[in-house]
């Protein structure tokens, strides 16, 4: 909460300053890769230990705005730090890694990155349940349920996401759908075409109990306003 950039990543040249104050630290060397490599593991365990919203909140932030931009598509080479600099750009300073000559800390955590998409969209409860953390296009395979569950989005392109279940039989469980701290109380859940009356405020899990059958699917809207970060 103190340290932390818009785009999720922290510190620059790999130190720390006075907390809460970074405007005098907006530099080419901004926001290391490995710190926010480092910070969604940490994220990741706090979650597991004590789940909530805004943690989620968080590794999503820092994964689309600052994991996803650190590899260059052209070349799969990927930044040591993402410049937050006016006028400063991804080529400033280390640049990118190449493939002979430059192998940082960056560049080991910064490949590994790229293979973890899938590693927090989706989690179980003690008892059983389902939360879905991320939206991200992805299908669950859970064997304990023999069930399949896709996810269709687009986001963060749109606020959207469908969610359609496959399964032998009829089950009884919850799904917990995160509700982010940055959306509006206007969002939307339909289970079937039906629209569900639902009165949680952002920040929350909407928690839908009741027995899921093959077939059934979820259409989630979510309104995308400018926020602030806190």
């Amino acid at each position: 909460h103190q340290h932390t950039y818009c785009i999720g990543g922290n510190s620059t040249a790999e130190y720390f300053g006075e907390p809460g104050k970074l405007d005098d630290r907006i530099t080419d060397r901004t926001c290391e890769t490995c710190n926010s490599y480092n910070m969604l593991k940490l994220d990741k365990l706090l979650f597991l230990s004590n789940p909530s919203v805004s943690l989620a909140d968080y590794y999503e932030t820092t994964l689309f705005n600052h994991i996803y931009a650190t590899q260059n598509h052209e070349t799969g080479m990927v930044l040591y730090f993402s410049p937050l600099a006016t006028g400063s750009k991804k080529e400033s300073n280390k640049s990118f890694s190449s493939r002979f000559d430059s192998f940082w800390c960056c560049v080991g955590s910064g490949w590994e990155n790229h293979a973890k998409y899938g590693e927090c969209i989706y989690f179980k409860t003690p008892e059983n349940d389902l939360i879905i953390n991320q939206f991200i296009g992805s299908e669950l395979k859970w064997p304990e349920r023999n069930l399949t569950l896709s996810q269709i989005t687009r986001f963060p392109e749109e606020g959207k996401a469908s969610f359609l279940l496959k399964m032998n039989q009829a089950q009884q469980f919850a799904i917990h759908l995160r509700l982010p701290g940055w959306t509006t109380s206007r969002y939307q859940v339909s289970i079937n075409g039906e629209i569900q009356k639902i009165d949680i405020k952002p920040g929350n899990y909407i928690v839908i109990n009741r027995k899921w059958k093959d077939g059934d699917q979820i259409e989630y809207l979510l309104p995308m306003p400018f926020s602030s970060i806190s």
